[in-house]
């Protein structure tokens, strides 16, 4: 009796031992505790865009776990929208499990769409035009720009080398393209009077390297005609030819005439002098037997014409005249209606 006395108090006395050095609070962990998974529908996103959290054990979504940013707040949703840009980690907490996987969010400041703008949009061939691009307000450098189904460039520089209509598009990484911006190519119109020719008279030829399309008048009769003179000068001899001539014209309904440009058929009324430009002298001058073949095109915006010229007269102070000129001229317009 007395061994099983001191064997039992011995027992006692190792199980108050460990009884009174167990920490009353601390809370054993099962073995089996299971793991929260945490996912997000973005994990790159923009400022004030809603990111979802979906929290789930084992496929199954736990509605009650808490969603923590790290060394942040504590979501009273599963949803956070971001306010300022940078990398956010959170985690998922549910009492009893082990917390969830990390997840980080990178945000990032909303797109800006980039604005293209040109020095001009209607240009003529081989013009260049210069573009610039901006975002809010602020110049953008190291664009690329896309001239849409033709070719793209690097540069703010474009110089088209065909007429038509063109769309351009400014992208750079991280912007959202701009809207296309139309530039209208036309057709290079000449800003100088540029040809070549000559006239033969007595035996010497004489080089028009100055060309000048005047009209002079239109007559207000019943049969109104555009009354015209065309010069033809050599400005180092300083002689020029002046041939006169009339084209059909007509009265509109709002009172303003129009008029028909040179051509063969519908020149009449030829006169033809030749004059020295030092002197101010007539030194020869013809109304008959002159012949014409003649095609003048449209006056462009630079009172530039288009057109070739030939003359040639059979006797002019005793000799064959002759007068070639093809390209353009210098327009001129002394019209008294």
């Amino acid at each position: 009796m007395k061994n099983l006395f001191t064997l039992s108090s011995l027992f006692a006395v190792i199980f108050l031992f460990l009884s009174c050095s167990s920490d009353d609070n601390e809370t054993t962990i099962p073995a089996d505790k299971q793991k929260l998974t945490l996912t997000a529908d973005h994990e790159t996103t923009t400022i004030g865009t809603t990111v979802k959290f979906t929290v789930k054990l084992n496929d199954q979504i736990i509605t009650d776990a808490l969603v923590k940013q790290k060394d942040g707040e504590t979501l009273t949703s599963g949803e956070w929208k971001p306010e300022a840009a940078g990398t956010f980690t959170f985690v998922a907490q549910k009492q009893g499990f082990e917390n969830s996987n990390e997840i980080s969010i990178v945000v990032t400041k909303e797109k800006t769409q980039l604005i293209l703008t040109a020095n001009k949009t209607t240009v003529e061939n081989g013009e260049e035009v210069l573009f610039t691009v901006t975002a809010e307000e602020e110049g953008i450098s190291d664009f690329t720009l896309e001239i849409l189904n033709k070719e793209k460039i690097n540069s703010n520089k474009w110089i088209p080398t065909e007429e038509g209509t063109f769309q351009v598009i400014a992208s750079k990484e991280g912007f959202i393209d701009s809207t296309p911006l139309e530039i209208i190519v036309t057709e290079k119109v000449d800003a100088e009077a540029k040809g070549e020719g000559s006239f033969t008279y007595i035996g010497a030829t004489y080089t028009i390297n100055c060309s000048k399309l005047i009209l002079q008048g239109i007559s207000s009769s019943s049969n109104p005609t555009a009354t015209w003179i065309l010069q033809s000068k050599d400005l180092e001899k300083n002689i020029s030819v002046y041939t006169f001539f009339a084209t059909p014209a007509a009265e509109g309904k709002d009172g303003n005439y129009t008029f028909e440009m040179p051509t063969t058929k519908n020149i009449s009324r030829l006169m033809l002098t030749v004059i020295d430009e030092t002197t101010q002298s007539v030194i020869d001058l013809a109304v008959m037997g002159i012949e014409v073949e003649a095609q003048f095109g449209a006056i462009n915006v630079n009172n530039i014409v288009p057109g070739n010229i030939k003359i040639a007269i059979e006797d002019l102070g005793g000799e064959p005249f002759e007068l070639n000129y093809k390209g353009t001229h210098n327009y001129e317009r002394t019209v008294h209606e």
